[in-house]
């Protein structure tokens, strides 16, 4: 029996009466028990019990699992659980604190911050030292270090004439405007200076302090890895040059500090003038001291007529102390507790509920994120990725875009900003801080999703900009493979691209119509004045092409007919003398390279090592190979299933297989994980079980998880990732489960409604989508939310029963093989509107297996004839026939290739064959065993043909 729920405590604050209203709703739900509730909303459930219990308020995911798992109204419990947690955490009526908040979050302190800058006073007093004794200091410190606020806060409010401002993608422009402002001098005059020669820097600031002697101005120019990072070549010198003129000419008025991160040092050290002004030691921000960490925590709060709970103070200290770029996520989070304070006082309850140093920042972006509708977190994500510049060789960083590229995104500056995760400017967007690149998951992911794609989009962006400051040139227009490229990405993007970046891709591709619309028709006159010519050559050169075709034809015709002659001598041979039979195949192979000769080659090695795996007493079902292509597992009908140690090549007779038993009824499937450091493995049966071994050493797998069902399983499969683990019942479903704990998978959804159970069925090399063959056709589901798997699309699988079913390991072409014969290929990269590729022939039997090589430039395809054939599918509309095996088999029922050495395992009846897929090599194993054959033999087997060694 579930034990009893314990009664609420007395009383009617806001926590009670939300736990009570839960408990309510639970019991409108029909009062499930909670493990029953565990298993809808996927919490466990002791979690979803303390979330009801009264003792404190459930973080917002666990309230709204409870919520989905009690059918409850999402949006209705996602406003009473805010205002209760307004109520509790100090956001009510008792809080008569006014003005601003004591600490700035992510974003760095500005000149007007200096009241609230606390802890850096060592620091400060060192860079006032240094600059008023060199004239050119670099300050350099890791991201997160602090260095930005150190200069703003601490060093410029402490100098009597200082301009500060960071270089973006145009320093001359940005410095132009910022000296305009301290100068009283116009920009657009200044820019037009600064531009003609980098010098004239040093002479307007002499200029402007020509009647105040003693005085010198100081330019600061923090995050100068941007000139690094998003300015064009021409920039970057121009800043370097200006800088260091300014601060080391004879006559200068100038001192110059720079911010820099410190994984930039190196690209400082590219430019000699840049070595020779930071030849003096630089100064370098250190992570600050626990007392200094205590000043910047308590002091800003005492300000604001607050205080910090000391135990808050400790585990601060305790929490940021050797933590790298720590110091924007310890801002944050004192932020986030100011907010969540109770009354006048910071407590580290509130802290904790706001996840603390390394989950604030997250969980501030995610929060913000969640509460955007559809069409604005499309337009957020945007926005995100247009601010950040990607690492080459470095770590990812912010850069500052423009608010005329923003388009649709503009509608949700104003409520990133309000969140503090980006700063806004008048005419320019940026990140708050680099902190939420690192630690905000939902944003790496987006980042790692495509970054081949997003450098594309950059440059596209950068060349945009570039066409329209040059009054939209036609010489800067994309042309050639530039363009195709930039076109083909921005055709899958569906609104990701600006009006300026469309309207530029539109003319790149208006203009290059054009230019060779024109060059066609220049090259159609050369043509013309050249046919006449061409005609007479042309009937010059029909009567010897054609005598010279005619003698190969008959070349080749007479090489075909020996060849086949030696080919059916070897295969008499192959019961009497395996050598002489493998010398004489290659020679074949030497004189004439056709799908026949290299399938006798393979086939020769498959003979002369007698490469076949034995010991399953029935039909073997299944194999597949790990991905270290060290162990290969097969599944039978004789209740037992394998693993096999491969070492090829090998003799494999030497190789003694570890056998699993304990299956009720035949084993059906196997399948790895991907994970070469916990391998694992899983099989399935026809009495209900998955079972789930760790295969760290195969000779003594050790089972690890087993879940049963209400059906047979026939078919297993397993994403990418390893994340999600699909399988096939005899009742028409595909059951999913979580994965990420291979040692105890959990149920995630299913799909139902299928028409026939699915015999085959894989991933594709995403995960999202899970292709299944049914009776007649393919189905493609997109798995993005488990619980509510969605049929994207159909492929048709020709005549009758989908057998099998493969993903091509990098891509989304799809082969199928039905009962007519035919395998199909199929381009599924929109899982909703498939597109027919190819047919791939030449079975005389119903196709039974498929099988794409790692490297994806083969497709092995069998039938239940026991034929087996390779396909080179580098053109993939055009498959060719490499070469046709065999290895005396009645029907094949599955294959699959070695991800190590690409070779190749085939299964039929009660065994398993080993064939080596690169001929070349066959070729060499077999003539390190055999030898060649000498020149008397070459004359006898091949008349009339040039002695050329098959093993030299």
């Amino acid at each position: 029996m579930p034990r009893r729920e314990q009664p609420l405590e007395v009383g009617d604050d806001a926590l009670m009466r939300f736990a009570g209203e839960l408990r309510r709703l639970r019991e409108s739900a029909g009062k499930p028990t909670y493990r029953q509730l565990s298993a809808r909303a996927h919490y466990s459930a002791a979690a979803l019990s303390e979330a009801a219990s009264g003792r404190k308020l459930p973080s917002l995911a666990v309230t709204m699992a409870y919520v989905a798992a009690c059918d409850g109204d999402s949006t209705e419990w996602r406003k009473r659980w805010r205002e209760t947690a307004d109520a509790t955490n100090g956001h009510g009526p008792d809080n008569d604190l006014t003005g601003p908040a004591p600490y700035v979050g992510l974003a760095a302190f500005q000149p007007g911050d200096s009241e609230r800058f606390f802890g850096r006073d060592a620091l400060v007093e060192n860079l006032v030292t240094r600059i008023r004794d060199d004239r050119f200091l670099g300050v350099f410190g890791a991201s997160g270090s602090g260095k930005s606020s150190a200069l703003r806060a601490g060093l410029v409010p402490r100098l009597d004439n200082a301009v500060v401002f960071t270089p973006g993608p145009r320093p001359v422009e940005e410095c132009a405007v910022r000296l305009g402002v301290a100068l009283n001098e116009s920009p657009a005059v200044l820019h037009a200076e600064f531009t003609a020669d980098p010098g004239n820097l040093h002479l307007r600031v002499r200029q402007a302090l020509a009647g105040r002697p003693g005085t010198d101005l100081v330019l600061v120019v923090d995050q100068f890895e941007e000139i690094f990072t998003v300015c064009p070549e021409d920039q970057r010198t121009w800043m370097v040059d200006a800088l260091t003129t300014a601060a080391f000419a004879t006559t200068s008025r100038t001192r110059v500090v720079i911010g820099v991160r410190a994984d930039f040092y190196g690209h400082c050290g590219q430019h000699p003038r840049l070595v020779e002004a930071l030849r003096n030691a630089p100064v370098l921000v250190g992570p600050m001291t626990a007392d200094e960490l205590r000043g910047a925590i308590t002091e800003p709060a005492v300000r604001a007529g607050c205080r910090v709970e000391t135990a808050l103070v400790a585990r601060l200290i305790a929490d940021a102390t050797g933590q790298p770029a720590v110091l924007p996520l310890v801002s944050h989070a004192l932020l986030e507790t100011w907010r969540h304070r109770r009354g006048t006082t910071l407590t580290l309850a509130g802290y904790e509920g706001v996840g603390g140093v390394l989950h604030a920042i997250a969980r501030s972006a995610e929060d913000m994120y969640t509460s955007l509708d559809g069409v604005q977190q499309d337009a957020a994500r945007r926005l995100f990725l247009r601010m950040i510049a990607l690492g080459d060789g470095t770590e990812d960083t912010k850069r500052r875009i423009r608010r005329d590229q923003l388009d649709d995104c503009e509608a949700v500056v104003d409520t990133l900003a309000a969140a503090r995760l980006i700063t806004v400017d008048r005419d320019t967007v940026e990140l708050a801080h680099e902190a939420l690149i690192r630690h905000w998951p939902r944003l790496r992911t987006w980042l790692t999703e495509d970054r081949d794609g997003l450098r594309i989009h950059r440059e596209l962006t950068e060349a945009t900009d570039a066409w329209e400051s040059l009054n939209r040139d036609s010489g800067a227009l994309y042309r050639g493979t530039r363009l195709t490229r930039a076109d083909t990405w921005a055709a899958t993007q569906n609104g990701n691209l600006s009006s300026r970046e469309r309207e530029f891709l539109r003319i790149s591709l208006s203009t290059q119509t054009r230019e060779q619309a024109a060059t066609l028709r220049q090259t159609r006159r050369l043509r013309r004045l050249v046919a006449l010519l061409a005609v007479l050559l042309v009937l010059a050169a029909v009567a010897v092409g054609y005598a010279v075709r005619a003698e190969q034809s008959a070349t080749r015709e007479r090489n075909a007919a020996i060849v086949q002659n030696a080919l059916r001598e070897a295969a008499a041979m192959r019961n009497t003398d395996l050598l002489r039979a493998g010398e004489l195949t290659i020679a074949a192979y030497r004189v004439e390279s056709s799908p026949v000769t290299r399938g006798s080659t393979l086939n020769a090695l498959l003979w002369l090592w007698d490469a076949w795996l034995t010991g399953h007493t029935d039909r073997v079902r299944s194999v597949s190979i790990s991905s270290d292509g060290r162990t290969l597992a097969s599944a039978s009908d004789d209740r037992t299933a394998r693993l096999w140690a491969l070492s090829f090549p090998a003799p494999v007779d030497q190789v003694e297989p570890a056998t699993i038993k304990g299956y009720g009824d035949s084993a059906t499937a196997t399948v790895f994980n991907h994970d070469t450091a916990s391998p694992a493995l899983i099989t399935a049966s026809l009495d209900r079980k998955i079972r789930v071994f760790d295969v760290s050493n195969r000779r003594f797998p050790i089972e690890i998880a087993e879940r049963k069902e209400s059906d047979a399983i026939v078919a297993l499969a397993i994403s990418a990732d390893d994340r999600t683990l699909a399988a096939a019942t005899l009742d028409h479903r595909i059951l999913l489960w979580d994965f990420t704990h291979r040692d105890n998978p959990t149920r995630l959804g299913a799909i139902s409604g299928l028409d026939d159970p699915a015999y085959s069925m894989m991933f594709d090399p995403s995960g999202q989508t899970l292709a299944v063959g049914t009776n007649h056709d393919v189905r493609l589901y997109d798995l993005t939310e488990h619980e509510r798997p969605r049929l994207r699309g159909t492929i048709h699988g020709g005549g009758g029963l989908v057998v099998s079913v493969s993903f091509h390991p990098t891509d989304h072409v799809v082969a199928v093989a039905g009962n007519d014969q035919t395998v199909r290929l199929w381009d599924a990269a929109d899982p909703g509107n498939p597109r027919f590729l190819a047919n791939v022939p030449g079975h005389s039997g119903r196709a039974t297996a498929t099988a794409f090589s790692w490297d994806g430039r083969i497709l092995g395809t069998a039938d239940d004839n026991g034929a087996i054939s390779l396909w080179d599918i580098t053109d993939r509309a055009k498959p060719t026939l490499f070469a046709n095996l065999n290895a005396d088999f009645r029907a094949v029922s599955s294959m699959a290739f070695n991800p190590d050495d690409h070779s190749l395992v085939v299964a039929g009846g009660n065994h398993i064959a080993r064939f080596e897929t690169d001929v070349e090599k066959a070729a060499g194993i077999i003539c390190q065993t055999a030898g060649g054959i000498t020149r008397d033999q070459w004359t006898h087997y091949f008349p009339g043909l040039d002695y050329q060694p098959p093993c030299p």
